[in-house]
C-alpha cells in the first residue's frame, strides 16, 4: 500500500481514470489528473455479481438477470444465475465524476494531453503538451487505451473495479 503522502498521477480522464481517481481521494491520496476531459457519447455494459458500487448506481440506465431475443426466426432465453447485467450511461457518469472532482482540493486536474512518459529509479515525469512536465511522481497509472490500427475494434470483455 502507498503512503498517503505519495504523489499520484493518472493519465487518462475517460471512464477508468476517473474511477479510480475518485477511489484514491476517497481512501486520503491527493491524485493529478491528467488528460482532456472525455465528451464522447458512451454506453457502458457490465456483469456484476453484487450491488452496482457508487458512483455508477446514479447511472445505471437497465439491469437485467433474464432476456430473451429472437435470431433467424427462433426465441432463446438467457439467464443469470449468479450475475446481472447492466448497462450504464457512461457519458453522464463521467461528466458528474469530473465535477465532484474539479471541486475536490485533493485533485489537481490538468486538461492537456500527456505527450510522453519518462522514468527514473524511483520516479516518473508526464511531459505535457503545452505546460511544463510533472515530475517527482511516486505513482503513475496510465488508463489510456492502447493504439489501435485504423477499422479495428476494441471490445473489453472482464474488467475489475478497484
Amino acid at each position: 500500500m502507498l503512503p498517503v503522502d505519495s504523489n499520484i498521477a493518472i493519465v487518462g480522464a475517460g471512464v477508468s481514470g476517473l474511477l479510480l481517481a475518485n477511489e484514491l481521494i476517497q481512501r486520503g491520496y491527493k491524485v493529478h489528473l491528467i488528460g482532456p476531459k472525455d465528451q464522447k457519447t458512451q454506453l457502458l455494459g457490465t456483469w456484476r455479481s453484487t450491488l452496482t458500487p457508487e458512483p455508477q448506481n446514479d447511472y445505471v440506465l437497465g439491469s437485467w438477470k433474464a432476456w430473451d431475443f429472437r435470431f433467424a426466426g427462433q426465441a432463446f432465453s438467457h439467464f443469470g444465475s449468479h450475475y446481472r447485467y447492466e448497462v450504464i450511461d457512461g457519458k453522464a457518469m463521467r461528466l458528474g465524476l469530473e465535477e465532484t472532482l474539479y471541486s475536490d482540493p485533493n485533485c489537481t486536474r490538468h486538461f492537456e494531453h500527456v505527450v510522453g512518459i519518462s522514468q527514473t529509479e524511483f520516479k516518473y515525469t508526464a511531459a505535457l503538451e503545452e505546460h511544463e512536465a510533472i515530475d517527482n511522481i511516486d505513482f503513475l497509472v496510465d488508463t489510456r487505451p492502447p493504439e489501435r490500427a485504423e477499422g479495428c475494434c476494441i471490445q473489453q470483455f472482464f474488467g475489475f473495479y478497484l
